[in-house]
């Protein structure tokens, strides 16, 4: 997921993810960069991946599906 879209679902519910409980809105994009930076070498070792960006959970469900 794009910087944005992860900022996106967490700016309204901060208060329910410990990692990011006590990070206010103005810090959170630099959180979020800096924390997907350092989990990216994780990410490219995946052996599948789903772009999540715009997509209805629906197509995302569908998409993790077709996969397995």
């Amino acid at each position: 997921a794009s910087i944005n879209t992860i900022f996106d679902r967490l700016k309204e519910e901060t208060s329910q993810r410990p990692l990011v409980a006590t990070i206010g809105q103005e810090n959170l994009k630099e959180y979020i960069t800096k924390h997907l930076f350092e989990r990216n070498p994780f990410y490219k070792k995946a052996k599948h991946t789903v772009v999540v960006n715009n997509k209805s959970i629906f197509k995302i469900v569908d998409e993790i599906i077709e996969l397995l």
